[in-house]
Order: structure tokens, then C-alpha cells, then sequence
């Protein structure tokens, strides 16, 4: 009974750790793609990873005259059927300005 107990402790805290991992794994993700935005210039990225980890990285990949920024909040999409699709019910409004279209998410 003891090593029932302990078994189902251990399969509790490798559940927990498995967690925990994938939620840094996002968060060190996001900062990232974040960085890459910021200074598209992988062997700075890279090498900043490297040399410091992830607040190095944050610290070192930021907006630097010269180098362009990639685009944070542009999608390009095939039309507006395909934004509805992948917003679902969250498409508010659809509105068209110079050939362009957007849709408003509330």
C-alpha cells in the first residue's frame, strides 16, 4: 500500500513537472518570437541565447537603427472567409479601405 501511495506521488509530481516545463517552453517561445521581431538577425538571437540564456537574448534582441522589423500583427489571409474562419465568432465587423480589408475582433 505504502508504494501505491508513493507511485501515485510520483506520477502527481512528473504531472506537475511536465506542466511547468511546457509553460516555460511557451513563455521562453513567445520571448523568442518576440526578440525575432524585434532584431530579425539570427546569429545575433542565437548568440545572445547561447551566451546568456533567455534574458541575455531579451536584453540583447531589441530595435536597432538599420535593421528592419518584421511584422507583429499583419496576417496574410486568401480573403475575408478566411479570417471568419479562423476567428470563428469573434469577427465583429469587416471593413475595406484601399483594396485592403480588416476585420475587427472585440
Amino acid at each position: 500500500k505504502n508504494s501505491d501511495t508513493l507511485s501515485k506521488l510520483q506520477k502527481q509530481e512528473l504531472k506537475a513537472d511536465a506542466q511547468l516545463l511546457k509553460e516555460e517552453l511557451k513563455s521562453a517561445g513567445e520571448a523568442a518570437a518576440q526578440a525575432y521581431a524585434a532584431c530579425p538577425n539570427l546569429n545575433v538571437l542565437v548568440g545572445a541565447l547561447l551566451e546568456g540564456g533567455l534574458a541575455l537574448m531579451s536584453s540583447r534582441c531589441t530595435v536597432t537603427p538599420g535593421i528592419a522589423l518584421k511584422p507583429m500583427l499583419a496576417k496574410v489571409g486568401c480573403g475575408i472567409g478566411d479570417a471568419v474562419g479562423k476567428l470563428g465568432k469573434k469577427a465583429q465587423a469587416r471593413e475595406k479601405e484601399l483594396g485592403e480589408e480588416r476585420v475587427k475582433v472585440e
